[in-house]
């Protein structure tokens, strides 16, 4: 499903991530542009057949680590 413009990427993110809050403990997200287009990589990458990717970040106060179940 193509989205037009990042305000709708943004929109439908934050519909599903109200949707997950409501059923699990509530992550409290910053949705910037970076963040949109690496959530926009993630998602192409698992899924696709045999997806996998290896997520490297720089540990600190602030940082968090993206995973699936």
């Amino acid at each position: 499903m193509p989205i037009p413009d990042w305000a709708s990427l943004n929109k439908l993110l934050v519909e599903g991530l109200d949707n997950y809050n409501e059923m699990n403990a509530a992550m409290n997200l910053v949705l910037f542009e970076d963040a949109m287009q690496h959530i926009c990589r993630i998602s192409r990458i698992l899924e696709s057949p045999r997806g996998n990717a290896l997520l490297v970040g720089v540990g600190g106060k602030f940082y968090s680590v993206f995973h699936t179940h």
